[in-house]
């Protein structure tokens, strides 16, 4: 899992450039360097079995070591101070739209434009013709 992190963080490093340089990243790519290495190790130590246990565990030493190093130098890098942000005028017109200030109410005539629209459909068609032409057929039907 925590290799699938460190791939997903370099995918998107490119993406987002500024990641490479916060201290979360670093944290994050050290353990993940070193679960690559221990499952590595690990894979090593069962295919060749415990005759091999002395040098795996200088690997594995040497690998904690280098993760601890990568860890100071993210550390000693210290923390990105972001800008801050512009004030925008806009910014208060939103807050009383959201307190429930005195908002413009817009009118949209919506439900008059549908009315007339259905009102044309019904005078352009045949069946009121028909209806009207007919009414004791259209009694009879009922």
């Amino acid at each position: 899992m925590q290799i699938g992190l460190v791939l997903l963080l370099l995918l998107l490093s490119r993406v987002i450039k500024s990641v490479l340089r916060q201290q979360v990243f670093g944290i994050v790519l050290g353990f993940g360097l070193y679960a690559t290495i221990e499952l590595s190790l690990v894979s090593v130590l069962q295919r060749v079995g415990p005759s091999y246990i002395s040098p795996i565990s200088l690997v594995k030493s040497l690998a904690y070591s280098g993760v601890i190093l990568l860890w100071i130098i993210y550390v000693r890098k210290g923390v990105l101070v972001s800008k801050p942000a512009e004030f925008s005028p806009q910014a208060s017109n939103w807050n009383l739209a959201m307190e429930g200030g005195p908002v413009p109410a817009i009118d949209y005539p919506f439900l008059s434009l549908v009315e007339a629209t259905v009102e044309r459909v019904l005078s352009r068609s045949s069946w009121q013709e028909r209806q009207s032409k007919d009414p004791e057929e259209h009694k009879q039907a009922s």
